[in-house]
């Protein structure tokens, strides 16, 4: 079993709306529809159609009040089906609320969530049938995720029991259970849809995935650039380390900061897009001779990897801060220039050779 139990980027603050959600949903599935559940099968209640969640769902055969299109998504049909739907909800949810504020998260989550159901009234075989629960707002979270944060982790949770030498838990990249996650969704809707229809809606997800899939590019795009949020590819110690530094830099205490990005560069050597944004980091508060440490750090896999983008993007921004580019032996200017030409990127002019 491959549980998701978080993620490892840190958490600024409590995900008030993920557990709110919890909570109502919660109350509402164990004091209402369990109940209702219950009096369905002992013959109390009637049919379906004379359940309070059947009041609140979405049913593609009848005429939907808005309001439908919100309350659906705090109605579930099983205790697993609740179950599911708020783990993920919670191990998503945290990510972006942590992200975009409470209100923020909410509005995406609900607005999502309400545009997910609507190819249902298309692809659902049983008009009739109700259709409960947060996975479409929780996909639209995913969706998000994935946008905001290409370079994340999820830690999936492998043994329920710790045995001696052996993990109990590991990382992998967002992206990649996404990509399973979305390979399941698309095999189940063309089952449905061309094979056996199935009481699932896997349109609900897809279209919830890729309204949060849009919605999240555009924040990375335009929001998140200018507010200079971090997407690093590290995990653990390494990964409380770099936000240590970045609270370091904006207390003003330079040496910590420099310590722990020292350290954090000298141990991934090779991870280009790190060393990158690292040294975007020391740049931004005008630390010249760190910036310069990390460069050089960097300066082995930007030539290996022809990396000419990130050379530029550095040493552009390094001319601009401090009127020079950082100290070049003869060679590595000239491969860097040979880089930079083959990729059509202008010559760049001031660098200093050591």
């Amino acid at each position: 079993m491959f549980l998701p139990v978080g993620s490892n980027l840190p958490y600024f603050r409590f995900p008030v709306i993920c557990f709110c959600w919890l909570a109502l949903a919660s109350l509402i599935f164990f004091g209402l529809s369990m109940h209702e559940l219950e009096g369905l099968r002992t013959g109390e209640l009637t049919s379906w159609q004379t359940t309070m969640t059947y009041a609140m769902a979405i049913v593609p055969a009848e005429d939907n009040p808005y309001w439908k299109f919100f309350s659906y998504q705090l109605f579930h049909a099983s205790a697993m089906h609740l179950l599911s739907n708020m783990w993920y909800l919670i191990v998503f949810g945290w990510i972006l609320e942590n992200a975009l504020g409470s209100a923020g998260f909410l509005l995406l989550s609900l607005l999502g969530g309400a545009f997910a159901v609507m190819p249902e009234f298309i692809f659902q075989a049983d008009r009739s049938l109700p259709i409960v629960g947060a996975s479409g707002s929780v996909a639209v979270m995913m969706g998000a995720a994935m946008a905001m944060f290409p370079r994340a982790k999820i830690r999936l949770l492998f043994l329920l029991i710790p045995l001696p030498n052996t993990p109990a838990s590991f990382f992998v990249p967002l992206r990649y259970l996404i990509y399973f996650w979305l390979l399941m969704q698309a095999s189940g809707l063309a089952m449905h849809v061309w094979l056996e229809p199935k009481p699932v809606a896997y349109a609900t997800h897809l279209a919830g995935f890729g309204f949060g899939l849009l919605v999240g590019l555009g924040i990375y795009l335009y929001r998140f650039r200018k507010r200079n949020f971090f997407d690093v590819d590290l995990s653990g110690r390494e990964l409380r380390d770099f936000y240590r530094s970045c609270e370091s830099l904006k207390a003003q205490k330079f040496e910590e900061a420099g310590r722990l990005i020292r350290k954090i560069s000298e141990a991934n050597p090779w991870l280009v897009q790190l060393q990158f944004q690292l040294t975007e980091l020391a740049l931004k508060f005008e630390q010249k001779e760190l910036a310069e440490q990390v460069w050089r750090t960097s300066l082995p896999a930007i030539l290996a990897f022809k990396k000419a983008r990130e050379a530029d993007s550095i040493l552009r921004t390094f001319l601009t801060e401090f009127g020079e580019l950082p100290r070049l032996e003869l060679q590595e200017r000239v491969r860097l220039d040979e880089i930079l030409s083959k990729a059509r990127y202008p010559k760049l002019e001031g660098s200093r050779q050591a």
